[in-house]
């Protein structure tokens, strides 16, 4: 087997027990978050290390990454009070 294949089911293999690690510790709602964070942070390192460019589109995906529903449960419970 080739050594980019052990490097490769290592890191999956670690990525899996982190994945459930942090769900059984911080629960569902956390971890979604995390998994929100996940194109921010990609997009970040492909900026700083590959010398990406960013489009509109993509910050502007970023920016309802960052909202991950709690404007809209904000608008729903001042509607609902009201």
């Amino acid at each position: 087997m080739c050594p980019i294949h052990i490097i490769r089911y290592f890191c999956v293999a670690l990525a899996y027990v982190l994945y459930f690690r942090i769900l059984a510790t911080a629960g569902a709602t956390h971890l979604l978050l995390v998994t929100f964070l996940l194109p921010v942070s990609a997009m970040t390192l492909g900026m700083v290390f590959l010398g990406e460019s960013v489009s509109r589109q993509a910050l502007a995906g970023l920016g309802l990454a960052a909202l991950d529903g709690r404007l809209l449960r904000a608008v729903f419970r001042t509607a609902a009070v009201s």
